[in-house]
């Protein structure tokens, strides 16, 4: 029996990941967490690598309707366009939603939200991570809770919606392996070696993917 309704294994329990998620541990994203993830990336360059490897695997928890989603892949875009060409514009002509997905000062320093833009005739439903210093696109993810959902791919993310003024009730848990992976490589001083593959080096910059949820 599990001691609250809002963990990620009790709410996966009886969904299509169960066993996958019960050889993972999970940790509640943290102040200090935070902290590292908002360091400035053009003092501290190596920050592209460790924010992508710190929320790959993470789990967001809608502790309202008790529903869970197990992140599969993002990208992840620096807020500064002069460090990243790809940076969030602050404004978005036809947004229905917040143009930014910058937190509020003092906040919390890092928000989970639902963005709306309306592109022509298309609306895109976008699932962002926002800190100070960048924002993570979710481009591929799995609801852990039932049966029936199959994985999402691609920029819109439409199975899993974070309600408007609602961010509060909604909670990032982060593979403990991920997390470690990332202190090890805060403490790297050669980050060529932190590379996958020699070639396509800045694809890997931008983009991260869960290896295997079998």
């Amino acid at each position: 029996m599990f001691p609250t309704l809002n963990t990620v294994n009790s709410i996966g329990e009886f969904g299509a990941y169960s066993s996958y998620l019960s050889k993972r541990h999970y940790i509640e994203l943290t102040k200090d967490m935070i902290e590292l993830l908002n360091q400035d990336w053009e003092i501290k360059p190596s920050q592209q690598f460790i924010a992508a490897r710190v929320l790959i695997g993470s789990v967001i928890i809608d502790t309202g309707n008790h529903h869970g989603l197990l992140i599969l892949a993002l990208e992840v875009y620096g807020r500064d366009p002069d460090i990243d060409s790809h940076a969030e514009k602050r404004s978005s002509t036809g947004s229905t939603r917040q143009s930014t997905s910058v937190p509020s000062v003092g906040h919390n320093d890092f928000e989970i939200f639902t963005m709306r833009q309306t592109e022509g005739s298309n609306i895109s439903i976008k699932l962002i991570l926002g800190t100070h210093s960048f924002n993570a696109l979710i481009t591929a993810s799995i609801r852990i809770d039932n049966l029936v959902d199959q994985p999402e791919c691609g920029p819109n993310t439409v199975n899993f919606g974070v309600s408007p003024q609602s961010h509060l009730k909604y909670k990032l848990y982060l593979d403990s392996e991920s997390w470690s992976d990332s202190l090890a490589l805060d403490k790297k001083t050669n980050l060529q070696s932190i590379y996958i593959y020699t070639h396509s080096q800045i694809m890997q910059l931008r983009q991260l993917k869960l290896g295997s949820t079998k």
